[in-house]
């Protein structure tokens, strides 16, 4: 995945790197007519918008040789690996790549739900659905962004470290980056990260419940400044809003 770079600099006078990805959308179909299809569709609708994307095709889900991908319209049934084996296998690897499945069978597409798929379109009515549904896709998926290397998407919330960050991660791990906390919450608006208090951003993807005078993301209690309660419940609500049941699988 390629990045695009944004450079500022704190206090100290230290050079500050906020990144944004090029966008990564794969195509995957046993079908060579259905991939054009798609590929053209996807050419059209990225041409609106002001970023680089890269598009690039599967002929079987057992082709899939990348862990960067952001968007994967994906066929349901192909010959060796199918596209819910391939659901499977980016979900127990932790490779939060968001789906768009197509099928030529309807009957299908209750097996095919689950966290990060965002939606389905029939391959007989694919111009009408997919730019739709990519479009939505594309949105969600442009929140994220790249903080010293570390996509946002694996974030969980960053702690402030003296004039640097704790950056905690979904993984368990953590990382000191050279940033202060006032530097980086100038960056993150629109990408589900969000300020609340003078020591923590946190993810709202991760977030489990807003107390009184606390939160709870990914299972630790963090500090909630009380004077900015109220308006992390509206942000986190517009947040829910925007992204509806996909991140997380939350309803």
């Amino acid at each position: 995945m390629k990045m695009c770079m944004s450079m500022f600099y704190n206090w100290n006078k230290e050079k500050i790197t906020i990144e944004e990805n090029n966008m990564v959308i794969a195509i995957c179909d046993d079908e060579e007519v259905i991939r054009h299809k798609c590929s053209k569709i996807c050419k059209e609708l990225i041409s609106n918008y002001n970023r680089s994307f890269e598009i690039i095709q599967y002929e079987d889900g057992k082709d899939i040789d990348r862990e960067d991908i952001d968007i994967l319209i994906l066929d349901i049934e192909m010959p060796i690996v199918d596209g819910l084996s391939v659901k499977e296998m980016l979900q127990n690897k932790g490779i939060d790549t968001y789906i768009i499945f197509v099928t030529s069978h309807d009957e299908l597409m209750p097996e095919a739900f689950g966290k990060n798929v965002i939606g389905f379109t029939t391959k007989k009515l694919l111009d009408n659905q997919l730019k739709k549904i990519l479009e939505k896709t594309i949105k969600i998926a442009s929140q994220n962004i790249i903080i010293e290397g570390i996509d946002s998407k694996y974030i969980t919330y960053i702690q402030a470290d003296n004039v640097y960050c704790m950056v905690h991660l979904k993984d368990g791990t953590h990382k000191l980056v050279r940033s202060g906390i006032g530097n980086i919450a100038k960056q993150i608006e629109g990408s589900g990260l969000y300020k609340i208090n003078k020591s923590y951003i946190i993810n709202f993807e991760y977030l489990d419940k807003i107390n009184e005078k606390t939160v709870e993301v990914d299972g630790v209690s963090l500090p909630l400044s009380v004077r900015l309660r109220k308006a992390i419940k509206d942000e986190y609500r517009k947040y829910c809003r925007r992204n509806a049941r996909f991140l997380n699988g939350r309803n």
